[in-house]
């Protein structure tokens, strides 16, 4: 149950952080931050915002790898 209870608090959190960062706007869903994911890694530019919810929803090692192939 505990690990239960930290997966929703961690969830939780990442929806809050994703809300300030979108001010006001729709948070990303799961697709969307897998597209923009592969945009860094084909080295596209990604603005402020993109690169903040990348690194609210990613793992580092998912950035490090997006970053390597970009």
């Amino acid at each position: 149950i505990k690990l239960i209870d930290t997966v929703e608090q961690m969830e939780k959190l990442h929806q809050e952080q994703a809300e300030a960062v979108m001010q006001g706007g729709a948070v990303p869903d799961d697709e969307q931050i897998h597209n923009l994911l592969e945009k860094k890694a084909a080295g596209k530019e990604l603005t402020e915002q993109e690169n903040a919810l990348l690194n609210i929803f990613c793992t580092a090692t998912e950035l490090d790898s997006a970053t390597s192939r970009g």
